[in-house]
Parts: structure tokens; C-alpha cells; sequence
């Protein structure tokens, strides 16, 4: 199966930025990689970067989005793939029904249970093609109010530690737009959908020592906190020590993750995949 281009939520948001100067000039039929498209990730736009920030880099972006559930082995493989420069791939995009979680148990990963499941931890999944199985706000069924969107990360784009010029805010890999709560997908059941347990050695919690080795989790500069906005576009503090069951609801659609409902969530009824 061909690529298809793809590229992060900035690009989308451009308008809403007064970037529409830059929106013009992006290429929708090539990928975001390319030699015209990195160049527009270049450009610096300042409302991507947090005032605060003590270095800032060309195209850099310190503002993530909500991308639910991710297995800590492809974070892995992630950050492997981009300390050597390699393109993301569709995988690497953090596609819904390509992370290997059996919620259902019946052997067999990426079946549309388990990418509906899945679909329900988070708000953002990757947008190629016509297709953006993104949350729309009618299906935020445990309050706007209630629901991660945005977060800050000081450690995405392309800095010192990885002078790569492909790490700009066009860039879709979860390690460069995303955050994610992380499961060992071994041990993720469909028993624990609420609350899966920590992985060994990383929590993925805002500003926590053991996850700042890799990307995709919310960080700041600002201590012991870290500022985050709302579905509703509130901005809110939250406490980097804050309870990791309720983190973890925040950051789903449904609360505490959906209700399971036989083997399938509460949400994953309503929308099963094409």
C-alpha cells in the first residue's frame, strides 16, 4: 500500500493561527518531507513556542496533542528511528488500528475492536488521506471541560540534541506533535481498559524523570506544573504529581476510559470502524 501524504495537526491549524500566508504555499499532494514542505515547517511562528522556553530552534513546537494510548515498544521504536533520521512512518504517524493492543482477547491485534478500543484513549489519530478518525466535540461524552487536548512539551522539534531539519511543527510522528499515556501492550487487557498498568520504567506523567528520555509526554519549564488546555479551550495547571488513574482519565474522551460493555468500550459501539 502506497503513502499517503500526511503531515501534524499545525498545518490544519494554520488559519486559526493568522498563518494563512504559510497555509497557502504547503503541498497537499506530496509528503510533508519533502524539500517544499520542510521548508514551510521552517518558518518559525512564534504562538508554537512557549514564551518562557530558554532556547528556541527553527520550526520548533512546544505545544502537543492528545493521542490516547501508545505502546511503549513503538515509542521505542520511534525514538530509534529518529535519533537516525529516518521518515516516520504510517505506523510511526500513531495510527489507531496499527497499535498491537488485543482488547477483546481473542488473539489477534489491529481487528476493529481492538482499533476502536484504542480509538477511545485519546482525542487526536493520525489524518492521511480523506479519512481523520480525529474525535469530533459531539463525541466527547464525558465533558469538554473534562478532556485533554493540548500540552506543553519543551523537548519536541528539531533542537541541539537532534539537529535534524525534518523535526518542525509539520511534522506528524507522535514524538514530534503527540502525547500518550504508555501500556505495555502485553499486558494491556480488555479488564483494565480504564486504568492499564504502569510500564516498568517509564510512567509517562507531565514532568516525570523516568520519561523524559523520549518525547511523547507532556513537559515544562515551569515547576512542579504544567499548563495544558482543555476540549473546551479552557487553559488549565495541572500538578505533575497529580493521580495517574485520574491523568489517565482526563486524557480519554470517556472518563475513565469507556465502560466495557461485553468485550467492546462504551464508544466503540457507536463507531466502529469502516
Amino acid at each position: 500500500m502506497p503513502r499517503l501524504p500526511g503531515h501534524s495537526w499545525v498545518v490544519t491549524l494554520m488559519p486559526f493561527l493568522e498563518e494563512d500566508n504559510v497555509l497557502r504555499r504547503w503541498d497537499y499532494f506530496v509528503e510533508w518531507s519533502s524539500d517544499d514542505n520542510v521548508d514551510i515547517g521552517q518558518t518559525d511562528v512564534a504562538l508554537l513556542t512557549c514564551p518562557s522556553k530558554s532556547e528556541y530552534t527553527q520550526g520548533d513546537l512546544n505545544y502537543v496533542i492528545n493521542a490516547g494510548n501508545g505502546s511503549v515498544a513503538l515509542i521505542d521504536e520511534y525514538d530509534g528511528a529518529d535519533m537516525s533520521g529516518k521518515f516516520p512512518t504510517e505506523v510511526q504517524m500513531h495510527s489507531h488500528n496499527m497499535i498491537p493492543i488485543d482488547w477483546d482477547e481473542n488473539g489477534q491485534v489491529w481487528d476493529k475492536v481492538d482499533g476502536s478500543t484504542t480509538r477511545d484513549t485519546g482525542v487526536s489519530w493520525v489524518h492521511l488521506g480523506s479519512k481523520n478518525f480525529s474525535f469530533r466535540i459531539d463525541r466527547i461524552r464525558d465533558g469538554c471541560s473534562h478532556t485533554l487536548l493540548f500540552g506543553e512539551n519543551y523537548r519536541t522539534g528539531w533542537g541541539e540534541t537532534r539537529a535534524i531539519v525534518r523535526h518542525n511543527w509539520s511534522n506528524p510522528s507522535v514524538l514530534t506533535c503527540a502525547f500518550v499515556y504508555p501500556v505495555n501492550t502485553d499486558d494491556t487487557k480488555a479488564s483494565n481498559f480504564s486504568d492499564p498498568p504502569r510500564p516498568n520504567g517509564i510512567s509517562g506523567l507531565p514532568n516525570d524523570d523516568e520519561s523524559l528520555s523520549v518525547a511523547p509526554f507532556l513537559s515544562s519549564q515551569h515547576p512542579s506544573l504544567v499548563n495544558v488546555v482543555m476540549v473546551d479551550g479552557s487553559i488549565r495547571t495541572i500538578a505533575d504529581d497529580m493521580d495517574r488513574v485520574v491523568y489517565k482519565a482526563w486524557m480519554t474522551p470517556n472518563g475513565a476510559g469507556g465502560r466495557i460493555v461485553g468485550i467492546q468500550s462504551e464508544s466503540a459501539v457507536s463507531h466502529q470502524l469502516d
